[in-house]
């Protein structure tokens, strides 16, 4: 009886803030998907782009992504706190891409970046 390990609570939720930071006008009509690969934590991703949308399935890597990062967790918490940038990253090789690494920088153009400080009651 093989024993699964406890996935990472963190990657989904993630997954889910760049869905809602997806800009729904931008990604209309763009359809691709891109495999993530954690190699320290065992976990693997798909990430799919479709019908102006955001979606993954855990634990599958897709066999027809048009894309597979492959990085270490830790890689992408300093992604996300601006510490480095997907491109210092493969430029250090802390992230490979193999397949067309055009469809990562195509993603990232399409996230909003959302202020902090945005007024949620105005008079």
């Amino acid at each position: 009886c093989g024993v699964r390990h406890q996935r990472d609570p963190g990657i989904p939720l993630f997954f889910d803030f760049w869905g809602v930071r997806l800009n729904g006008d931008m990604a209309d009509g763009k359809q691709f998907v891109i495999n993530w690969d954690f190699t320290d934590i065992d976990e693997q991703y798909a990430l799919n782009l479709s019908n102006a949308a955001l979606t993954y399935r855990a634990d599958w890597l897709a066999p027809d992504a048009g894309l597979t990062v492959t990085l270490e967790r830790a890689t992408l918490d300093a992604i996300t706190l601006g510490e480095t940038t997907f491109e210092d990253a493969v430029a250090t090789g802390a992230v490979e891409l193999e397949g067309d690494a055009s469809l990562l920088a195509d993603l990232m153009g399409m996230l909003d970046t959302f202020k902090p400080d945005f007024a949620v009651v105005t008079p």
